[in-house]
């Protein structure tokens, strides 16, 4: 097959989510809408335009009988949502794709929350006719961080599924690991983590919400941080010259200069939210707190 005629999809399939992350919004979760239409956090009309159009991806199954059309020359569908595995039209296209094609060499990639299994049928009988299922999990955190960040999750059922997932040979696991100011100073704990359970990270940096934006931390956080990469960075044998890497990036970043009113951004948002959904910042993140706390206190 020549790469010219090569097809591949990329499908964003609607903000179908089980779960309402601190880090997401509206426009991406249809969980999420629904809390930012109680605390008004937009325009109601806004709001309802997302709802509406959130699951599109199984109103119109003729999209997916169009995607049939170009199966021959396919080598690669990527998945997305809100989180794809929740989007039962997409199963039944792959069911038909299968019947219809031989996709030995498809490739199928999944951006998803790790909460979510599929079903055996799946996991046996479609999945394992697929060259690669690649599925990146988006992990921000461990244990009880992980859950106040993307709440609704259980840390426990991601750490089962990807034992599950792990039994496939032709699965491929990696991580999402998004960086933010909830997680960004335990960034070498995650390294750790991930490198003792053979799953490389992918790093991507948040500008938006600017709130959640690493380079609003407070001063003393900052150099806490930097510290505990330079550390890392200079005696740790990395396992994915990757991380090391992005540990350079993020050491850098870090160091631009941030708004102390994002501060008071994120310290008003995180209190209404924490009230809202019956969450405690203070006791989850007790030492964030501190630097948080300490210096919206100074600026107010």
């Amino acid at each position: 097959m020549c790469i010219r005629d090569s097809i591949y999809f990329d499908l964003k399939l609607g903000s179908i989510c089980n779960l309402k992350c601190r880090i997401c919004t509206y426009e991406n979760s249809i969980k999420w809408a629904k809390d930012a239409k109680a605390l008004k956090l937009a325009d109601e009309d806004t709001i309802d335009y997302y709802l509406a159009n959130s699951r599109w991806a199984e109103d119109y199954p003729e999209f997916w009988a169009d995607l049939l059309q170009y199966v021959d020359n396919v080598v690669q569908i990527d998945f997305a949502g809100g989180d794809p595995l929740l989007i039962k039209e997409h199963y039944r296209f792959l069911k038909l794709l299968t019947e219809q094609a031989d996709v030995s060499d498809i490739a199928i990639h999944y951006n998803t929350n790790g909460t979510i299994l599929p079903s055996d049928e799946i996991l046996h009988e479609v999945w394992t006719k697929f060259k690669r299922v690649e599925i990146m999990l988006s992990i921000d955190a461990l244990g009880k961080k992980f859950e106040y960040q993307r709440h609704g999750s259980k840390w426990q059922t991601v750490e089962s599924n990807i034992m599950r997932f792990r039994e496939f040979d032709n699965i491929v696991l990696q991580v999402c690991h998004t960086v933010n100011i909830l997680n960004v100073l335990d960034i070498c704990e995650f390294v750790l983590w991930a490198e003792d359970n053979n799953l490389e990270i992918y790093f991507n940096m948040l500008y938006h919400p600017s709130h959640y934006n690493i380079k609003n931390l407070p001063l003393a956080a900052k150099q806490v941080l930097i510290e505990r990469i330079e550390k890392m960075y200079n005696a740790h044998q990395f396992k994915y010259e990757s991380a090391k890497r992005s540990l350079n990036e993020i050491r850098e970043y870090v160091n631009t200069p941030g708004l102390s009113q994002e501060l008071i951004a994120f310290n008003d948002i995180t209190h209404n939210l924490d009230e809202f959904r019956n969450e405690d910042f203070a006791s989850t993140f007790p030492e964030l707190k501190e630097y948080i706390y300490g210096e919206t206190k100074h600026n107010t």
